[in-house]
Parts: structure tokens; C-alpha cells; sequence
């Protein structure tokens, strides 16, 4: 790549006044200002006198690499506008080739502001600033704020015919599953060590034309005591996960005395929808501790003699669900990797396939343009009814901890990383439902989407990558497009994870668990657009993946799982 164009700021649209550094800039650097698309759109000279805040803040440089810096003059109060949209207000004048961004550091435990130019933008949506007894008393953890049942519309009768052909595991209904692994799953965490030396003889145990099959026990930290739905949460979560695309067997540890052991909850919920997945059950009380763990093992040979056997063959890709994550993010993750998976969000969604989306406390700052997303206003409200739910948990922990900073979305490492407000994350964090689709439905945490009405879904989920990426994987979802900006290696249990940055040092130093690095120099350079680029080297990725090419995260053994928990135990 061509080093002027390297130490250059780009902008998403020509209309926004301020643009990303694709490298650290000096006081007096005049630089180009390209387009996403890599038109030139004129140059420049990175100011010498820059915020006083920003002295001393452990940077060599006036402008750090991928921080905000103005492209014209912004006066108090103006809106910093990004890819066209409002991600903040300017708290101070700010004169073109200045820094903008804000401080903020940890100080007694507290995060707190130490400095800055640019402060959160106007949020009509926002809570109001109550009391914390009016806020305790507005957010009840109920059904209705977290658990409604959506409704959900049957498949379509007059599906594409013609959309491209992947070699994936036939399963009962026609659903197409990417891998075929046998889950131990413990009804309760009180036998989540039964479940590990089940399977702990088979954790070399790999098949399948690329290894891609394993044995694994899928352990948790729920299952006892729990009530409501909470409880309900840990059931579907758990069954939904044995009766997943990926998952060929299952053998289901019970301990005898949980609310999912008495009656045998958890195994006839599998069983009522297991298909063509082979289940048995073994019971650690009635049985012995022993007995029980010979058992499952015995289970799992049987099984291994069943599976083994099974070839891929050619389905559509429109059986297909495709999960959309982010995590460790920085503005390259908005500016280039979230911007990939939406369009390869879009390409599957062209083709008749379902794509799943979460993490609603990133939907913080972006509900203007999300409600106009979705497919209808009831969509709509049950989206809103899910991200003030969800902000009403941080707006009364801040008021709790005496704290104006509510949202836990925006991280320390996010900010260091260069984004300075919760639109500005929200903004690049929406990005990967893609451009084009509305919103097909809203949906509670592990719910099943498959076998539905294709489309773009949102699921209830928190920010935390473990949790959200569990639920979608409960969805059915049997591939999941991962993007990092500062880099984590989680991964997944059931739905291979492909780990992409559109950030170069990144990958230099993760190339161990990112598969791939989106070449964002290529419209610099006067190349492809990144639309193009996506369809140049994500989607064939995605493709190989879905027909058993394993993941860095599963050469990793990252097999992450987590149940979200309301807190409502006995």
C-alpha cells in the first residue's frame, strides 16, 4: 500500500465533518482525506495546537491511529456527525485537525472524565433523569419486560429454488447442519463434573473430512433453584442447544432433585424435538455416581458407531442461518469489519437465508435509525420495549453507584481504542445486520428461529460476547461471523466462530485466532469497493467454513457457552 495513502483519514460519507487516521499523525502532517469508496476528496494539515486535555496522555502523536480528528471547524454545541449520523455534540470549539475524542480513566475504582471534546448526543429515547426509587420502581424484571414470546411467522411456501447449493449434514426437516458433535449436557452444575469425565476419554476423539466433529460437555452454572423464568431461560437454552443443526448426539446428565431433573425436564423437552439427533439419559442418584458415568460413555460409543457413518451433501443456502457478532472493538470495527459482515448480512439475506443479530445495550443512541428497520411498528415497539428494558438496568446502577456514566457497552478499552460515545459504537455495532433488510422480528434470548419465516431477527441479549454469542447460537444459527477490533479469542460450542478485523496490527499480533484480516488498503489503492471486497474474501470463507473448514477459535478448542441469568433464584 502506498505510504501516503497509508498515513491518510478517511471518511464514510463527504458530508461528515469529522474522519477516522489510518495511522498516527504529527502536528503539521498535511494528509489526503479519501472516501470509503477511495475517492480523494482533498487534503489536511493536522493542527499544532491540539486540546490541552490531551497532552500527557501517553501518546507520541497529535492524532492517534484510528482516533476522530476534525475535517472542519465545529463549534460548542454542533453535532459531530459520522457516516452521516449525529455520534455526538461538540462540548468545546473544535478547529479542523484537532483531535476529537474524550478522556476517561478508572480513579478509585470509578470511571471518570478527565477531559474532552465531544460528549453524548441528545437521546429522545433516553430514561429520564428520575430518582433511583422511580427507577427501581419502573424496571421490574418481568415477562413482559424480557421474556415476551414473540410471534413468530410461518416459512415462506414459495422459497428460492435456485439459490447456491452447500455440502452441509442433512438433518430430520431438511435443516442443514455444518457440524455433527455429541454434547454431554448436565441438567444441573451439580453434576457438571459427571459430565466432564464422561467426556473427558473422547477429547481427542475427532471426524468428519476435516476433524471438525468432536465430543464435548457443554457445562454451566444454572439449573438449581432457579424460578420464573429464569428458570424457563436455563430450559430453553439448554434444549434448544442439544437440538441444534450442529449437534448430532446428546447424552443428558440428570442429578435427580433440580427443578430439570425431577420429572426428567430437560430430557423430554430434547426429546419432544430432538429429530433425528440421538439422546439418552443417564441419572447420577437412582443410578450411582459410577454406573451413571459408564453409562454415558457406553451412550457415546454407540453414538461415535452411528455418526461416523453420516456424509455432507449438497442443500441451499437458504436453509441457512448466519449469526452476527462484535467484540474488542475499535472504529475499524464500524469503519471496515461491520461494514463487511453487513454486506455479507445482505448477500445472505438476498438469498433467501436467515441472519441473527444481538447485544441490544449496543443498540444505545441508534434508535432512530433502527425504527426505521423494522418490518412493522409493532416490531418496532417490542425492539424499544427491549433496549429501554436493558437501559433502565444501567441507568439505575449508575444512579446506584452515584456515577453519571450508565453504559457498561462502552468499555475503557473501547474508548482508548478511539471511540469516544455510545452512538459512536452503536452506530459501527449496527452496521453488520446489513443495509438493505427490515427487521423481521424481535426475539428472546436462545429462542429457536429456525424453521421460521427467513429474514433479519433481533435477539434479546446483553453486551457480554460469552452470553450474547450463546444465545444466538441457541437460535440455530450454524455459522457466526465474529469481528474485533482490539482482538478476543472467544469461540463457541456448537456454531463455528470466524474471527475477522479490519485492524492491521491486530491481526499481526492475532493471527492466531483471527481468520481474517478485511484488506480495507484495496480501495485506497484504487480497487474494489468493500462491498466487493466481502464478496471477494468473507463470503468464500463463510462458504468453506459452513462445508467443514474449521475455524482458528475451534483449532483453538475455544467451545465457549454461558446461560444468561435474571437473578431469580430462591
Amino acid at each position: 500500500m502506498d505510504q501516503q495513502k497509508h498515513c491518510c483519514i478517511i471518511k464514510f460519507r463527504k458530508a461528515d465533518n469529522v474522519g477516522i487516521a489510518l495511522a498516527d499523525l504529527q502536528a503539521g502532517d498535511v494528509c489526503a482525506v479519501y472516501s470509503c469508496q477511495g475517492d480523494v476528496l482533498g487534503s489536511l494539515k493536522i493542527s499544532g495546537t491540539q486540546p490541552s486535555w490531551s497532552i500527557g496522555a501517553a501518546q507520541a502523536c497529535a492524532i492517534p491511529r484510528y482516533h476522530k480528528v476534525a475535517t472542519q471547524p465545529l463549534t460548542r454545541n454542533d453535532p459531530v456527525i459520522k457516516d452521516g449520523v449525529p455520534v455526538g455534540v461538540a462540548s468545546e470549539d473544535v478547529m479542523p485537525g484537532q483531535l476529537v475524542h474524550q478522556r476517561i480513566d478508572i480513579l478509585s475504582g470509578c470511571l471518570v472524565r478527565l477531559g474532552g471534546n465531544i460528549l453524548e448526543y441528545p437521546n429522545p429515547f433516553s430514561p429520564p433523569p428520575e430518582k433511583m426509587e422511580t427507577l427501581a420502581a419502573a424496571y421490574t424484571v418481568s415477562r413482559d419486560g424480557f421474556d415476551k414470546p414473540p410471534v413468530l411467522r410461518p416459512p415462506e411456501t414459495d422459497r428460492s429454488s435456485d439459490a447456491p447449493l452447500v455440502s452441509v449434514y442433512r438433518r430430520d426437516g431438511n435443516v442443514p447442519g455444518t457440524r455433527l458433535h455429541i454434547l454431554v449436557i448436565p441438567s444441573v452444575f451439580c453434576v457438571n463434573q459427571e459430565a466432564m469425565e464422561i467426556a473427558d476419554p473422547y477429547r481427542h476423539i475427532a471426524w468428519g473430512d476435516n476433524g471438525e466433529n468432536y465430543v464435548h460437555a457443554l457445562t454451566h452454572n444454572s439449573g438449581c433453584c432457579q424460578i420464573g423464568f429464569d428458570e424457563e431461560v436455563t430450559l430453553r437454552t439448554l434444549a434448544n442447544l442439544a437440538c441444534h443443526p450442529n449437534v448430532g448426539g446428546v447424552v443428558i446428565v440428570s442429578l435427580g432433585c433440580s427443578p430439570l431433573c425431577v420429572n426428567d425436564r430437560l430430557f423430554e423437552a430434547v426429546r419432544d424435538q430432538a429429530g433425528d439427533t440421538l439422546i439418552r439419559l443417564v441419572r447420577v442418584q437412582e443410578e450411582g455416581r459410577v454406573a451413571a458415568i459408564d453409562a454415558g460413555r457406553n451412550a457415546i460409543e454407540e453414538m461415535l458407531g452411528v455418526l461416523k457413518k453420516r456424509r455432507r451433501e449438497k442443500m441451499p443456502l437458504s436453509d441457512i442461518a448466519l449469526s452476527v457478532k462484535c467484540g474488542g472493538s475499535d472504529p475499524t470495527s464500524g469503519l471496515f469489519a461491520n461494514s463487511a459482515i453487513g454486506y455479507a448480512a445482505d448477500w445472505f439475506l438476498d438469498r433467501q437465508a436467515t441472519v441473527v443479530i444481538s447485544e441490544i445495550m449496543e443498540y444505545f443512541g441508534a434508535e432512530r435509525i433502527l425504527s426505521k428497520r423494522c418490518r412493522d411498528h409493532g416490531v418496532w415497539l417490542d425492539l424499544l420495549r427491549l433496549i429501554k428494558t436493558n437501559e433502565m438496568i444501567g441507568k439505575a446502577v449508575a444512579v446506584a453507584a452515584e456515577q453519571d456514566l450508565h453504559s457498561v457497552e462502552l468499555t475503557l478499552g473501547n474508548i482508548k481504542a478511539g471511540l469516544s460515545t455510545q452512538e459512536e459504537k452503536s452506530l459501527g455495532a449496527i452496521r453488520k445486520m446489513g443495509f438493505r433488510h427490515p427487521i423481521e422480528n424481535v426475539v428472546r434470548f436462545a429462542e429457536r428461529v429456525s424453521g421460521y419465516r427467513h429474514g433479519l431477527y433481533v435477539m434479546d441479549g446483553p453486551g457480554q460476547d460469552l452470553l450474547s454469542s450463546s444465545g444466538m447460537a441457541a437460535s440455530g444459527c450454524q455459522v457466526m461471523i465474529f469481528s474485533t477490533g482490539i482482538g478476543t479469542p472467544l469461540g463457541n460450542i456448537v456454531t463455528p466462530v470466524i474471527k475477522i478485523t479490519g485492524n492491521e496490527n491486530t491481526f499481526a499480533r492475532h493471527s492466531e485466532f483471527i481468520d481474517l484480516l478485511v484488506p480495507f488498503h484495496r480501495m485506497l489503492d484504487g480497487g474494489r469497493s468493500m462491498e466487493e471486497i466481502t464478496f471477494d474474501t468473507l463470503i468464500p470463507e463463510v462458504i468453506a467454513v459452513l462445508e467443514g473448514k474449521k475455524t482458528k477459535a475451534e483449532q483453538n478448542r475455544h467451545r465457549d457457552f454461558a446461560i444468561r441469568n435474571y437473578m431469580m433464584v430462591q
